[in-house]
């Protein structure tokens, strides 16, 4: 096992900005030294604006000159499939 910690919250769209750092707030931990996995646009900018540390997306169907233009994006990987801890370092 990888991950010190792994949490799945409910969203909408209206909360959806501030679960970023919920999420860090609830785990005891600074935004900066998260990992988040996003599958959208809006995730990924949710994190940015979080200052979550390292953001990786797993949506294939994402393009990458959008998400290059979000920023901060540590790499891109079409589902979980075959991803490894060296990926995340």
């Amino acid at each position: 096992n990888y991950l010190d910690w792994m949490l799945d919250l409910p969203w909408s769209h209206e909360t959806r900005d501030r679960l970023d750092l919920k999420a860090a707030e609830k785990i005891g931990v600074k935004p900066a030294d998260c990992l988040v996995f996003e599958d959208s646009y809006a995730g990924i900018r949710s994190a940015v604006a979080a200052g979550i540390g390292r953001i990786v997306t797993v949506e294939a169907s994402l393009d990458a000159a959008k998400v290059a233009q979000i920023g901060k994006v540590f790499a891109m990987r079409d589902g979980f499939e075959g991803l490894t801890l060296s990926v995340l370092q």
